[in-house]
């Protein structure tokens, strides 16, 4: 799961368009979900990362249970995968509101006490 955070952090980087050279991104945009429900997606999916990562280090194999992790976190937001990714897609393409949105995803984690701290000069991986 770690490529899907290197992957989120790569396009906030590097997408840098201005908003009247947004894509489509092959979904209606009254279907996009909000602002609001994407923070609490993208931060739950940080916990289940982090999780699946835990497995990881005990030696345990996280594909046994990726998949149902996955599975109930569509299933608890109601939104099919296509529609999320979609989304996701959107909203990368403003740099600006992508990082302001990445800021509220980390108030929230920050919020429901979810602490990060990496020693300096430590390897998160």
């Amino acid at each position: 799961m770690r490529p899907l955070f290197m992957l989120l952090i790569l396009a906030a980087l590097v997408s840098c368009k201005r908003p009247n050279e947004m894509i489509s991104v092959g979904i209606p945009q009254d279907s996009l979900i909000s602002k609001e429900q994407m923070i609490n997606m993208l931060a739950d999916l940080h916990v289940i990362e982090s999780t699946l990562q835990l497995e990881k280090n005990k030696g345990q194999d996280p594909k046994k249970s990726s998949q149902a992790f996955f599975n109930a976190f569509f299933s608890r937001y109601k939104v099919s995968d296509k529609r999320f990714y979609a989304s996701l897609e959107y909203y990368k393409q403003d740099q600006g509101e992508f990082i302001k949105l990445y800021e509220a995803v980390i108030a929230e984690l920050e919020k429901r006490g979810m602490h990060i701290k990496v020693a300096p000069g430590a390897n998160p991986e």
